[in-house]
């Protein structure tokens, strides 16, 4: 074997991620005999496992290099805005897991594993196309978007590039396995569709269903929601399409003994109030316009002289918005401080699972107080503007440390309460907007009927706690899922018991927080 010859193969073996099946070889005298009197097979197995190893490094190269070439034009041509389309996000993931899942094949977990290691590296895996098609789907009920439009590339007057009918089947499929019936009939109707208007010398990544099979899905879908009848026709044009059809034969078996019927669910009815105040682009007061406590303000803070414009939105419970709170480079700083440390958020939906939820799709990381003047400074900002401590009294934590949260495709938080964890209870939540976002992403409180559009260096915060120190239901909130651009947060959470002497409780039941306010501010001080 020539030195290049060695040179690949070893360089197979060192990138190539080999799944050994335990052969108990130490448990059984036989084996042992047979290892060491017939090696010559073992050789033979190396033999056939080297020349594949050269063949998949040779394919590999071939797409590196391929690659280098294309990137080159790519590179000239590319437009980050186009970037902030869904369709354009969803084709993006697509391409890289089928093309490096492609030009790896075998090695692609090894490869996966290994820039997994790295903070400055990234390229999408397979259950992310899963996660892309759910953020369509949630970007469709949410925002009550047509089929239509989404393939059209329509989202909102907002126009893209078109999907294709492989992306329409897949996410029919997909909304089939979530039992959202309705949408996949949707989905699979308009890839059928697209089908009949395909030339088919486009290139695909992946084989496109016939319409056979096309149909043949459909009437397992209507046979889901108990529409025999409708089911029974498309099981006869399907078989007149393709007699063959491995999904007539499915769909033929399950009219023998029809499945049982699931119920369909109503999809504005479940999102009802939440969905209203994300697609309403302004703000929605819950208390009556004449109120003469919804003000615009300048809020004091501690130093006499330090002042913030400041908009009410609800009183009890108290809600503020307080603008130009951060400065553009003070924003900035927040989202480089955390490039390379975002990660997913990861909660357990049940006791028994700690996959990631579904609760929160975003990336989250932590800046801590004192690791930079910038961090140190913000935090005393917020205790200036918010008469609370934000930092550590007689040795107890305060706050958490500043979260920062980045939204991606469809990104969103369902609706939830800061409350409480298991061992802190959380006065006040203090959120600022660390970027505009083009359409979607309002903060929307669903009990108050109120949406906050997110502006640059703007602060939302509300009270947790009543002034009775009770848990406040009322600020249960969400995040839209953002439908164009990009969308950062800055969060801190200042929680209660070093606070107590900082926000005591009201003298009466119903006393708002403008009612303790004052003294707050002078510290209780006479």
């Amino acid at each position: 074997m020539d030195k290049g010859l060695r040179f690949i193969t070893s360089l197979a073996l060192a990138v190539t991620c080999v799944r050994l099946m335990t052969s108990d070889v130490v448990t059984s005298s036989m084996k042992i005999r047979r290892m060491v009197t017939e090696e010559k097979n073992l050789l033979l197995k190396l033999k056939s496992f080297i020349d594949n190893q050269i063949e998949s490094i040779k394919n590999m190269s071939q797409f590196y290099a391929d690659r280098r070439l294309e990137l080159l034009v790519e590179k000239a041509t590319t437009n980050m805005t186009d970037l902030e389309h869904p369709n354009t996000i969803y084709h993006v993931i697509k391409k890289f897991v089928h093309q490096y899942g492609k030009a790896l094949n075998e090695n692609y977990d090894c490869f996966l594993k290994t820039i997994q290691k790295s903070t400055d590296v990234y390229l999408s895996e397979q259950p992310e196309i899963n996660e892309a098609s759910m953020a369509l789907l949630r970007l469709q009920a949410v925002y009550n978007l047509t089929v239509t439009d989404m393939v059209d590339g329509d989202y909102l007057g907002y126009k893209g590039p078109a999907l294709t009918s492989v992306d329409a089947v897949e996410l029919g499929v997909f909304a089939l396995s979530a039992q959202d019936y309705l949408t996949s009939l949707d989905w699979l109707n308009a890839s059928i569709t697209k089908h009949s208007d395909m030339t088919y010398t486009q290139t695909l990544l992946i084989e496109l269903p016939t319409i056979a099979v096309l149909k043949a899905l459909m009437g397992l879908v209507y046979l889901r929601i108990g529409k025999i009848d409708e089911a029974k026709h498309l099981y006869n044009e399907s078989k007149m399409l393709d007699p063959k059809s491995f999904s007539l034969a499915e769909l033929e078996q399950q009219l023998l003994n029809p499945p049982d019927v699931e119920p369909v669910i109503e999809r504005e009815l479940t999102l009802s109030n939440y969905s209203r105040l994300c697609r309403q682009r302004h703000q929605q007061f819950h208390q009556p316009p004449n109120d003469v406590r919804l003000v615009c303000r300048y809020r004091g803070t501690l130093l006499p002289y330090y002042r913030f414009q400041e908009e009410l939105l609800s009183i009890s419970p108290f809600v503020s918005l307080i603008y130009k709170f951060t400065t553009d480079a003070e924003s900035e700083f927040f989202k480089s401080a955390v490039r390379n440390k975002l990660k997913k958020v990861e909660e357990p939906d049940s006791a028994d699972d700690s996959s990631i939820t579904e609760t929160r799709t975003g990336q989250v990381a932590y800046v801590e107080e004192n690791s930079s003047e910038t961090a140190r400074q913000l935090v005393d900002k917020i205790a200036h503007v918010t008469y609370l401590e934000t930092s550590f009294q007689n040795g107890k934590k305060a706050v958490d440390s500043l979260q920062v949260v980045n939204y991606g495709l469809a990104g969103h938080f369902k609706v939830n309460n800061d409350s409480a964890t298991e061992t802190l209870h959380r006065m006040l939540t203090f959120l600022i907007y660390l970027s505009d976002v083009k359409m979607g992403g309002a903060t929307v409180f669903p009990q108050l009927g109120l949406s906050v559009t997110p502006v640059k260096n703007m602060a939302l915060m509300w009270y947790n706690l009543n002034t009775s120190h009770q848990y406040e239901t009322m600020t249960s909130h969400a995040a839209c899922p953002v439908l164009r651009g990009h969308k950062w947060i800055l969060t801190k959470l200042i929680i209660d018991q070093p606070n107590i002497f900082r926000r005591r409780c009201g003298l009466q039941p119903n006393v708002s927080q403008l009612e303790i306010e004052e003294d707050m501010k002078r510290r209780y001080r006479i």
